[in-house]
């Protein structure tokens, strides 16, 4: 009897502190282990050469942003979030609107400055 639902061998795994050669063994739906010459799955994926990543991340979404009529958002966060997990991206990050009226110094607050930097009462309107 297979000891996972799920063993994908010899890839490249790429975590928040590490890249290294391993398999993952899923059980499930969740990894439940991280190591080399895991026993056997009941399907197995062969994933030599290749990365095998926790997730996809999309750094310029548009959920649930502010629109002038008669356009509208056609997405919640709960029905952008199911969307992107089905795609296999595991996180996502709004766009930051900005206001066409006033140049971004003029928007950034007096304490925002690089370290040890003075600190400014007036916007910067240089370029």
């Amino acid at each position: 009897m297979p000891e996972f639902d799920l063993v994908i061998r010899n890839g490249t795994v790429a975590t928040a502190s590490d890249v290294f050669q391993a398999d993952i063994g899923v059980r499930d739906g969740q990894v439940a282990a991280l190591a080399r010459g895991l026993g056997p799955g009941a399907r197995e994926i062969e994933a030599g050469g290749r990365l095998v990543l926790p997730g996809g991340v999309d750094t310029h979404t548009h959920i649930e942003e502010p629109r002038s009529p008669p356009t509208a958002s056609a997405d919640s966060f709960a029905s952008a979030s199911a969307s992107a997990a089905a795609g296999g991206t595991t996180t996502v990050i709004c766009f930051a609107r900005q206001s066409a009226a006033s140049p971004p110094r003029t928007r950034w607050p007096s304490t925002w400055r690089a370290p040890g930097a003075a600190a400014s009462t007036t916007p910067s309107t240089s370029s």
